[in-house]
Protein backbone atom coordinates (compact mmCIF):
# COMPACT_ATOMS: atom_id res chain seq x y z
CA UNK A 1 0.00 0.00 0.00
CA UNK A 2 1.21 3.34 -1.18
CA UNK A 3 1.03 5.91 2.24
CA UNK A 4 1.51 9.80 1.93
CA UNK A 5 4.93 8.84 3.38
CA UNK A 6 5.83 6.38 0.89
CA UNK A 7 4.85 8.87 -1.88
CA UNK A 8 6.51 11.91 -0.52
CA UNK A 9 9.69 9.35 -0.68
CA UNK A 10 8.95 8.31 -4.35
CA UNK A 11 8.67 11.99 -5.01
CA UNK A 12 12.04 12.83 -3.55
CA UNK A 13 13.64 10.86 -5.83
CA UNK A 14 12.48 11.59 -8.73
CA UNK A 15 12.79 15.69 -7.90
CA UNK A 16 16.77 14.89 -6.72
CA UNK A 17 17.91 15.05 -9.92
CA UNK A 18 16.77 18.72 -10.23
CA UNK A 19 17.54 19.98 -6.93
CA UNK A 20 20.71 17.83 -5.89
CA UNK A 21 20.32 18.25 -2.32
CA UNK A 22 17.81 15.22 -0.51
CA UNK A 23 16.96 17.71 2.08
CA UNK A 24 16.20 19.62 -0.43
CA UNK A 25 14.09 17.45 -2.27
CA UNK A 26 12.51 15.55 0.55
CA UNK A 27 11.37 18.97 1.68
CA UNK A 28 10.03 19.61 -1.44
CA UNK A 29 8.20 16.56 -2.23
CA UNK A 30 6.39 17.21 0.93
CA UNK A 31 5.30 20.68 0.04
CA UNK A 32 4.05 19.52 -3.16
CA UNK A 33 1.78 16.99 -1.27
CA UNK A 34 0.63 19.17 1.63
CA UNK A 35 -0.36 21.75 -1.55
CA UNK A 36 -2.06 19.38 -3.61
CA UNK A 37 -4.21 17.68 -0.62
CA UNK A 38 -4.25 20.90 1.44
CA UNK A 39 -2.34 19.54 4.39
CA UNK A 40 -1.41 21.89 7.36
CA UNK A 41 2.13 22.27 8.18
CA UNK A 42 1.25 20.69 11.61
CA UNK A 43 -1.24 17.84 10.00
CA UNK A 44 0.92 16.04 8.22
CA UNK A 45 2.85 14.11 10.70
CA UNK A 46 -1.25 12.46 11.01
CA UNK A 47 -1.12 11.82 7.31
CA UNK A 48 1.73 10.08 6.68
CA UNK A 49 0.45 6.65 6.78
CA UNK A 50 -2.26 7.10 5.47
CA UNK A 51 -3.31 5.38 2.18
CA UNK A 52 -2.33 7.65 -0.84
CA UNK A 53 -5.48 8.08 -3.22
CA UNK A 54 -4.87 7.99 -6.91
CA UNK A 55 -8.28 8.79 -7.85
CA UNK A 56 -9.03 11.69 -6.25
CA UNK A 57 -7.97 15.48 -7.65
CA UNK A 58 -5.34 16.71 -5.40
CA UNK A 59 -3.43 13.51 -6.97
CA UNK A 60 -4.09 15.13 -10.67
CA UNK A 61 -2.85 18.18 -9.17
CA UNK A 62 0.24 16.87 -7.86
CA UNK A 63 0.76 14.90 -11.13
CA UNK A 64 0.40 18.59 -13.48
CA UNK A 65 2.77 20.40 -10.68
CA UNK A 66 5.71 18.42 -10.42
CA UNK A 67 5.50 17.06 -14.68
CA UNK A 68 5.52 21.36 -15.04
CA UNK A 69 8.26 21.56 -12.46
CA UNK A 70 10.69 18.94 -13.65
CA UNK A 71 9.96 19.58 -17.29
CA UNK A 72 9.67 23.28 -17.70
CA UNK A 73 11.54 24.85 -14.14
CA UNK A 74 7.79 26.04 -13.05
CA UNK A 75 8.29 26.45 -9.14
CA UNK A 76 5.29 25.17 -7.72
CA UNK A 77 4.70 28.74 -6.39
CA UNK A 78 4.00 29.64 -9.70
CA UNK A 79 1.57 26.59 -10.57
CA UNK A 80 0.14 28.04 -7.22
CA UNK A 81 0.09 31.60 -7.68
CA UNK A 82 0.84 32.32 -4.41
CA UNK A 83 4.19 32.84 -2.31
CA UNK A 84 4.26 33.17 1.85
CA UNK A 85 6.19 36.31 2.39
CA UNK A 86 6.62 37.89 6.31
CA UNK A 87 3.59 36.03 7.60
CA UNK A 88 1.07 36.11 5.04
CA UNK A 89 0.40 34.05 1.14
CA UNK A 90 0.46 36.56 -1.34
CA UNK A 91 -1.19 36.59 -4.58
CA UNK A 92 0.69 36.63 -8.03
CA UNK A 93 0.57 36.39 -11.56
CA UNK A 94 2.30 37.19 -14.57
CA UNK A 95 3.60 40.48 -13.74
CA UNK A 96 4.38 40.28 -10.53
CA UNK A 97 7.88 38.96 -9.05
CA UNK A 98 8.14 36.18 -7.11
CA UNK A 99 9.14 37.61 -3.71
CA UNK A 100 12.73 36.54 -2.56
CA UNK A 101 13.48 35.81 1.34
CA UNK A 102 16.36 38.62 0.67
CA UNK A 103 13.27 41.11 0.91
CA UNK A 104 11.76 40.29 4.17
CA UNK A 105 15.30 41.59 5.28
CA UNK A 106 14.19 44.89 4.33
CA UNK A 107 10.81 44.53 6.03
CA UNK A 108 12.97 43.79 9.28
CA UNK A 109 14.97 47.05 8.42
CA UNK A 110 11.86 49.39 7.86
CA UNK A 111 9.82 48.20 11.54
CA UNK A 112 13.24 48.81 13.10
CA UNK A 113 12.26 52.32 12.55
CA UNK A 114 9.27 52.02 14.74
CA UNK A 115 5.61 52.66 13.83
CA UNK A 116 5.30 55.19 10.68
CA UNK A 117 2.05 57.38 9.50
CA UNK A 118 2.83 57.22 5.30
CA UNK A 119 4.36 54.91 3.07
CA UNK A 120 4.91 54.83 -0.62
CA UNK A 121 6.37 51.20 -2.27
CA UNK A 122 7.84 52.24 -5.73
CA UNK A 123 7.11 49.36 -7.97
CA UNK A 124 4.92 47.50 -5.81
CA UNK A 125 4.02 44.23 -7.68
CA UNK A 126 2.13 41.89 -5.86
CA UNK A 127 2.06 44.36 -2.76
CA UNK A 128 3.92 42.15 -0.76
CA UNK A 129 5.91 44.77 0.90
CA UNK A 130 3.95 47.78 1.59
CA UNK A 131 0.86 45.45 2.77
CA UNK A 132 3.40 43.30 5.39
CA UNK A 133 4.28 46.95 6.55
CA UNK A 134 0.71 48.08 6.89
CA UNK A 135 -0.19 44.80 8.92
CA UNK A 136 2.84 45.58 11.51
CA UNK A 137 2.07 49.22 11.48
CA UNK A 138 -2.23 49.30 12.03
CA UNK A 139 -2.22 52.96 12.20
CA UNK A 140 -0.29 53.71 8.98
CA UNK A 141 -1.62 54.30 5.36
CA UNK A 142 -0.08 53.55 2.11
CA UNK A 143 0.04 54.47 -1.31
CA UNK A 144 1.69 51.14 -4.01
CA UNK A 145 2.44 52.41 -7.33
CA UNK A 146 3.14 50.21 -10.28
CA UNK A 147 3.77 50.67 -14.56
CA UNK A 148 1.82 47.33 -14.74
CA UNK A 149 -2.03 47.13 -14.38
CA UNK A 150 -2.01 43.45 -13.93
CA UNK A 151 0.48 43.26 -11.15
CA UNK A 152 -1.90 46.30 -9.41
CA UNK A 153 -4.46 43.59 -9.85
CA UNK A 154 -2.73 41.00 -7.42
CA UNK A 155 -1.93 43.89 -4.86
CA UNK A 156 -5.46 44.69 -4.75
CA UNK A 157 -6.59 41.39 -4.50
CA UNK A 158 -3.66 40.77 -1.76
CA UNK A 159 -4.92 44.22 0.24
CA UNK A 160 -8.55 43.32 -0.09
CA UNK A 161 -7.70 39.65 1.28
CA UNK A 162 -5.81 40.70 4.38
CA UNK A 163 -8.40 43.38 5.42
CA UNK A 164 -6.34 46.31 4.50
CA UNK A 165 -8.48 47.56 1.57
CA UNK A 166 -9.17 51.10 3.41
CA UNK A 167 -5.98 51.37 4.46
CA UNK A 168 -3.67 51.10 0.82
CA UNK A 169 -4.27 52.92 -2.23
CA UNK A 170 -3.13 51.46 -5.68
CA UNK A 171 -2.38 53.63 -8.74
CA UNK A 172 -0.51 52.87 -12.21
CA UNK A 173 2.11 55.36 -12.79
CA UNK A 174 5.64 55.49 -14.00
CA UNK A 175 7.39 55.82 -10.21
CA UNK A 176 6.56 59.43 -9.06
CA UNK A 177 3.94 60.62 -11.90
CA UNK A 178 0.76 61.88 -10.43
CA UNK A 179 1.80 60.95 -7.08
CA UNK A 180 1.11 63.79 -4.38
CA UNK A 181 2.49 64.70 -0.41
CA UNK A 182 5.41 63.65 0.86
CA UNK A 183 6.27 60.01 2.74
CA UNK A 184 7.41 58.92 5.98
CA UNK A 185 8.58 56.04 4.34
CA UNK A 186 9.38 55.29 0.57
CA UNK A 187 10.63 52.10 -0.29
CA UNK A 188 11.81 50.13 -3.64
CA UNK A 189 12.56 46.72 -4.82
CA UNK A 190 13.79 48.33 -8.06
CA UNK A 191 14.74 46.26 -11.36
CA UNK A 192 18.98 46.08 -10.85
CA UNK A 193 19.75 43.42 -13.11
CA UNK A 194 22.01 44.19 -15.99
CA UNK A 195 20.46 44.07 -19.32
CA UNK A 196 23.19 41.67 -20.56
CA UNK A 197 22.90 39.44 -17.49
CA UNK A 198 19.16 38.76 -18.11
CA UNK A 199 20.51 35.43 -20.37
CA UNK A 200 22.09 33.88 -17.96
CA UNK A 201 19.99 34.21 -14.93
CA UNK A 202 18.91 31.36 -13.19
CA UNK A 203 16.36 29.53 -15.45
CA UNK A 204 13.52 29.89 -12.83
CA UNK A 205 14.01 33.05 -12.56
CA UNK A 206 13.95 33.92 -16.41
CA UNK A 207 11.77 31.58 -17.30
CA UNK A 208 8.70 32.73 -14.88
CA UNK A 209 9.67 36.43 -13.52
CA UNK A 210 8.34 39.65 -15.44
CA UNK A 211 11.25 41.02 -17.40
CA UNK A 212 10.04 44.69 -16.99
CA UNK A 213 10.78 43.36 -13.19
CA UNK A 214 14.11 42.26 -13.22
CA UNK A 215 15.76 44.13 -15.76
CA UNK A 216 17.79 47.31 -14.60
CA UNK A 217 19.38 49.04 -17.85
CA UNK A 218 22.79 48.50 -19.21
CA UNK A 219 24.53 48.51 -15.70
CA UNK A 220 21.52 47.71 -13.84
CA UNK A 221 21.53 51.24 -11.82
CA UNK A 222 19.24 53.38 -14.47
CA UNK A 223 16.42 53.17 -12.17
CA UNK A 224 18.83 54.35 -8.73
CA UNK A 225 19.84 56.97 -10.80
CA UNK A 226 16.22 58.35 -11.83
CA UNK A 227 14.95 57.74 -8.14
CA UNK A 228 17.91 59.60 -6.52
CA UNK A 229 17.44 62.55 -8.65
CA UNK A 230 13.51 63.26 -8.13
CA UNK A 231 12.92 61.81 -4.56
CA UNK A 232 13.30 64.59 -2.48
CA UNK A 233 10.01 66.32 -2.80
CA UNK A 234 8.31 63.33 -2.15
CA UNK A 235 10.16 62.10 0.84
CA UNK A 236 9.69 63.50 4.70
CA UNK A 237 11.75 60.72 6.54
CA UNK A 238 13.71 57.38 5.22
CA UNK A 239 14.25 55.96 2.13
CA UNK A 240 14.79 51.52 2.02
CA UNK A 241 16.24 50.36 -1.64
CA UNK A 242 16.87 47.03 -2.49
CA UNK A 243 20.28 46.21 -4.02
CA UNK A 244 22.17 43.52 -6.20
CA UNK A 245 24.72 41.56 -4.15
CA UNK A 246 27.49 43.54 -5.59
CA UNK A 247 25.95 46.97 -6.52
CA UNK A 248 26.61 48.53 -2.91
CA UNK A 249 29.40 50.63 -3.56
CA UNK A 250 28.03 52.03 -6.89
CA UNK A 251 24.36 52.96 -5.18
CA UNK A 252 25.82 54.38 -2.56
CA UNK A 253 27.91 56.58 -4.56
CA UNK A 254 24.42 57.41 -6.57
CA UNK A 255 22.64 58.69 -3.38
CA UNK A 256 25.88 59.87 -1.95
CA UNK A 257 25.18 63.36 -3.97
CA UNK A 258 22.04 63.74 -3.18
CA UNK A 259 21.40 62.70 0.34
CA UNK A 260 23.73 63.73 3.69
CA UNK A 261 23.02 60.33 5.18
CA UNK A 262 23.54 57.10 3.07
CA UNK A 263 24.02 53.66 4.72
CA UNK A 264 24.68 49.67 3.27
CA UNK A 265 22.81 47.46 4.70
CA UNK A 266 23.54 43.72 4.49
CA UNK A 267 21.34 40.82 4.30
CA UNK A 268 21.26 37.39 6.23
CA UNK A 269 23.80 36.18 4.11
CA UNK A 270 26.41 39.01 4.99
CA UNK A 271 26.16 40.33 1.31
CA UNK A 272 24.93 44.13 0.61
CA UNK A 273 21.64 44.10 -0.20
CA UNK A 274 20.25 47.16 1.70
CA UNK A 275 20.76 51.22 0.98
CA UNK A 276 18.62 53.58 3.48
CA UNK A 277 19.33 57.24 2.88
CA UNK A 278 17.70 60.06 4.79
Amino acid sequence: MTTFQTKAQELARVLISKVEDPEVAQRLARQFLQEAFKIGEGQWIFWMQRPYPEDEEGHYHLEQWVHDYMQHDKPLSRSLQKRFFWKNFFVLNEATLDPRPETEGLIELILKLGPRKRVLDLGTGSGCILLSLLQEWPEAWGLGVDCSALALQAAEANGQRLGLESRVQWQQTDWFSGVQGRFDVIVSNPPYIPSSELERLDEVVRRWDPVQALDGGKDGLECYRLLAQVIHPFLAGYLFLEIGYDQGPAVMNIFGKYFQNCELKQDLAGRDRYVVAF
